[in-house]
This record gives C-alpha cells, sequence and structure tokens, in this order.
C-alpha cells in the first residue's frame, strides 16, 4: 500500500485520483512479480480510470427524485378529491339550499311556449298550421288533421270505375288501382284463365266478375262496421229487400277492396227466380241430374227405394250406393285458415278473391256458389248480427237453420245463409248466383253445400 501525503493536493478529488494511481501502480507491481519479475510500469503509460465524485452520489439524489415523485401523486390525489367533492355539492347540495332552482326550470316550457306563440302570430292567418305528425290542419280546428278518405268513400269510388268497365282489361285496372295485396293476387290468377279462353267465353268471364252488382245509381244507403284493419260495408240496393257485403281491408294507411257478396243483379227487382226444366219432376233440376250422373226420367236413378232429391239433400248418392262423397262427381273443398269443409260439383272451376277470405265454385254457364268468410268482431250470434246489419226487427222462425256445428238464417229469397260457428269466432256467407240467368238450374247444388258446410274448430 502506497501512503500518499494529504498536504501535497489542492482538493480532495485530486487526493483521490493521487490515491487510485498509488493503489494502481502497486497491484501493478504485485502482477509483474507473479509474471516473473518484470515491473510491467518500466517504459509504458498507464492509465488509471477512477469514477468521479458526482457519480458516487448518484444513488442519493435517485432517493430524493422518488420522494419528490410520491409527493407530486399525493397531491394529485388531494386536488381530484377536492373536484369530486365540488361536483357532489353542486349537483346534490345546490339544489336543496336553492328552491328557487326548480321554479326557474318549471318557467322554461311557458317561456318557450310564448315564444312560440308568439312566432305564430307573426306568420299571418293564411299560412296552414300542422300537426304533430306533420300533417297540414284547418286553421279552425289546429289539433284535427284532415283525414283520408273511409271506407265507404273508397268503395264509392271503386264502384263508380268498375260501372264504367266495358271489358275485362278496364276491370283488370281497377282492381289493379284500389284491390288489396290478397285481391291483386287473385288477380292474376283471374288474368291467366282469361287468357285462355275463347272470344266468346271471354264476355262471359268479365261479365260474371264485373256486372253481376247492380250499378252505383242504385245503391240508397252503405252502413259502415270497421273492426281494427277491417271495414265491413252493407250497401242496401233499392227496391230489393237484402243487402250486399262488401269488405274493404287498410294497406299502409289506405282502404283496399277485399271481396263483394251480393245478392241480386242489377236488373233483378223482385226475389222470384223462374222455376229450372225438371222432365221427371222429382225436384232435382235437368241439369243437375245431368251434373249427378241421374236419369232424367227417373225419380229414383238408383232404384234404392229413396228419392233423388232426398237423397241428395241428406249427402246420400243418388245415383249410386255410399255417401255423396262417393259420387265421383262431387268433390270436397277444405279451407285451412278457417278450418272448414264442404262439397261442391267436381268439374265447376275453383277459384279465390282475396285468399281464403271469399272462395268461388263456377259452373261452365256461369252459375257460382260463393263462400266468404270474416272475423265475428262481436262474438254475436248470427240472429243478433244478422238484425245489426240489415236493421231486421224480426227473423221468421222457417229462415233459421241449425246445423250441428253453426247456426245460419238464409235471406228472404233463400239464395244466401248467413252462418257462425258455435264459438262465434267467424261469419260464414254462402250465396248462390245465377250469374245473368234468372234460372235457378242448381238451386239443389246450393242446398247441398249448405247441408255439407262442415266447420272443424
Amino acid at each position: 500500500m502506497i501512503n500518499v501525503p494529504s498536504s501535497q493536493y489542492n482538493s480532495e478529488e485530486e487526493k483521490s485520483a493521487a490515491g487510485a494511481q498509488a493503489e494502481g501502480e502497486s497491484i501493478l507491481s504485485e502482477i509483474g512479480e507473479i509474471q516473473g519479475g518484470e515491473n510491467i510500469s518500466a517504459g509504458r503509460e498507464i492509465v488509471i480510470h477512477a469514477m468521479p465524485e458526482k457519480f458516487r452520489s448518484a444513488g442519493a439524489r435517485h432517493r430524493s427524485s422518488k420522494n419528490t415523485g410520491m409527493l407530486i401523486l399525493a397531491g394529485g390525489a388531494i386536488l381530484l378529491l377536492g373536484v369530486f367533492g365540488g361536483m357532489y355539492y353542486y349537483l346534490f347540495m345546490y339544489d336543496a339550499g336553492n328552491p328557487g332552482a326548480d321554479s326557474q326550470q318549471e318557467d322554461l316550457p311557458s317561456k318557450q311556449e310564448s315564444a312560440e306563440a308568439n312566432q305564430e302570430n307573426t306568420q299571418g292567418e293564411e299560412s296552414p298550421d300542422k300537426n304533430l305528425s306533420g300533417n297540414i290542419v284547418d286553421g279552425n280546428e289546429p289539433d284535427k288533421a284532415i283525414a283520408a278518405k273511409s271506407a265507404k268513400e273508397i268503395y264509392l269510388d271503386i264502384k263508380a270505375e268498375l260501372d264504367q268497365a266495358k271489358d275485362f282489361y278496364d276491370y283488370a285496372q281497377a282492381i289493379e288501382k284500389y284491390g288489396s295485396r290478397k285481391r291483386l293476387a287473385e288477380l292474376s290468377g283471374q288474368k291467366s284463365e282469361y287468357s285462355g279462353l275463347i272470344s266468346a267465353e271471354k264476355e262471359e268471364f268479365f261479365i260474371s266478375l264485373a256486372k253481376q252488382a247492380p250499378g252505383i245509381k242504385e245503391i240508397e244507403n252503405i252502413a259502415e262496421s270497421i273492426s281494427g284493419n277491417t271495414a265491413v260495408l252493407s250497401v242496401k240496393i233499392k227496391n230489393i229487400g237484402e243487402k250486399a257485403i262488401i269488405k274493404m281491408v287498410n294497406e299502409d294507411g289506405e282502404w283496399k277492396l277485399e271481396s263483394e257478396t251480393w245478392p241480386k243483379l242489377e236488373d233483378q227487382e223482385i226475389l222470384n227466380f223462374t222455376p229450372a226444366p225438371d222432365r221427371d219432376q222429382d225436384g232435382l233440376t235437368d241439369k243437375e241430374e245431368i251434373l249427378l250422373g241421374c236419369g232424367l226420367d227417373s225419380p229414383d236413378s238408383d232404384s234404392d227405394g229413396y228419392g233423388d232429391l232426398p237423397e241428395l239433400l241428406n249427402l246420400y248418392n243418388p245415383s249410386g250406393q255410399g255417401g255423396l262423397i262417393e259420387n265421383l262427381n262431387i268433390s270436397r273443398y277444405a279451407n285451412k285458415t278457417y278450418d272448414y269443409n264442404i262439397y261442391y260439383p267436381a268439374n265447376w272451376s275453383q277459384s279465390a278473391v282475396g285468399g281464403d277470405d271469399s272462395i268461388f265454385f263456377k259452373s261452365s254457364d256461369n252459375h257460382f256458389i260463393q263462400i266468404m268468410s270474416q272475423p265475428n268482431a262481436e262474438k254475436s250470434r248470427i240472429e243478433d248480427w244478422y238484425k245489426k246489419q240489415f236493421s231486421a226487427e224480426l227473423i221468421k222462425q222457417e229462415r233459421m237453420i241449425l246445423s250441428e256445428n253453426w247456426n245460419g238464417v238464409r235471406s228472404e229469397d233463400g239464395l244466401i245463409v248467413y252462418l257462425t260457428d258455435n264459438s262465434f269466432n267467424y261469419i260464414f256467407i254462402i250465396t248462390y248466383n245465377p250469374g245473368l240467368d234468372n234460372v235457378l238450374e242448381y238451386i239443389n247444388i246450393f242446398e247441398m253445400a249448405v247441408k255439407s258446410f262442415e266447420i272443424k274448430i
């Protein structure tokens, strides 16, 4: 170890450096002895690096910086607590100590209303007002929007256009304009059917669709009954004891035509029709005998001891054994929407107007049977419903019909049956319409259809 006198140095740093150099020379001398006694420092310049004093105090400074950071964090936390405390006081404590705050807020709507009123007064009397929905309203009734046309008004517009129709294309154009979505779907099928007919048949087809009803001038009045999106119109016809039933549906805010049931033709003003030919006088018309496969000259075609007409009306086969459905000329139609079955002639065409709500079965000579279904909105008994619809005070007992799962009322002319199921869920209307013919060729086929009508609900 080399001792260095402290008096030879001007500062502690010089003293420390000299001490380090002396210590280094001593170490080199020892290394030289280990390597064979050679003095390593001879003839060489040896540089000894010593750590400056300022770095030796870095640890102390690090500890000082850490303490300063902790103080800053603590100060920030205290500041945040102060901010949150101030917000709490402002939100929850200030209103409690300042009762006038609520009254000031309550005054805001009235001030706003006053400003709006002043603005309206400056717009002039001729400026139309608007209600909350944006519809222009009458200035004398600012809260009442101008209403769209009623179902009755829309139907009168439809009737006026249908009365002017000269051919099927005019008829189709009116239905496309006013028909419901279901009705338009059925019109598409009618167009296809029309295109496949010969010229003579096309005219009859058009008449059966567009000219089955009286003209608009023959309408005496219309009673309107609305349930939800459905409107049922009872149309009273001049000089006729019955009314037509028109069904309208509201689609996208507009009333659309769904179906029509007309009891009379335009030129019919009496309740009587011409009897159809009946060669063997058994009650079945000649056309019904041919349709069912019966003999024109035999009241008991299958010789079973029962007349052809009683067998038909009791749903037995008049031209053979078994039930009526075993007759190849009779088919059963099943309506899945309203869950009913009904018999109809197998060679009659089947079509729908407005989906399952209105079903047609039509003969080749343009007689047809229609079944229309609608909700029984008020759950009424059929006699109560009939009285309300037709303003009838009394229904004769012979016009009432009772069945196992429905009750019905006949029209005065016997060509319409109105009925409801035992649960009063629906009203069903079964109609026989002879088209342009005044002869009831298929009146017993109509009775067969009514007898076979079965509700499964």
